[in-house]
């Protein structure tokens, strides 16, 4: 299931309770970063495999999380011409996995991505 990695690693970093759930005492934030209070969520559909597709972030991007719909692995980027021919440097994103990113921040920024499957839809959960 998406999203079920990421939620096992934060097990790892906090504190538990006896079945498992995270204890949560307060919220905080990263010195010299405000917390995020606007999500912006996209749906990107890669008609064609090994295509580049992007999506710009919004402007002060605090964080965001990105996943195919389906959980197909698919290719990822900061700097366009790197995942449709896989070229170095780009990550990928192993099957129903979800990649993310906290406490950033962003003036501007894009993604790139694409998939080796057509018809995959990139779902982007982005904070500002």
């Amino acid at each position: 299931m998406p999203g079920q990695d990421v939620y096992e690693a934060l097990k790892k970093l906090f504190v538990t309770d006896k079945n498992g759930h995270i204890i949560v005492d307060s919220i905080g934030t990263w010195p010299g970063i405000s917390p995020a209070t606007t999500p912006a969520i996209y749906n990107v559909t890669m008609t064609s495999a090994d295509t580049e597709y992007s999506q710009a972030l919004p402007s002060n991007c605090l964080g965001f999380m990105v996943q195919t719909q389906d959980g197909t692995a698919f290719r990822l980027a900061y700097v366009t011409g790197k995942v449709a021919t896989p070229t170095a440097p780009y990550l990928t994103v192993a099957a129903s996995s979800v990649y993310y990113e906290t406490a950033i921040k962003l003036a501007t920024g894009t993604l790139y991505f694409a998939c080796a499957s057509s018809g995959k839809i990139v779902e982007i959960v982005a904070w500002s």
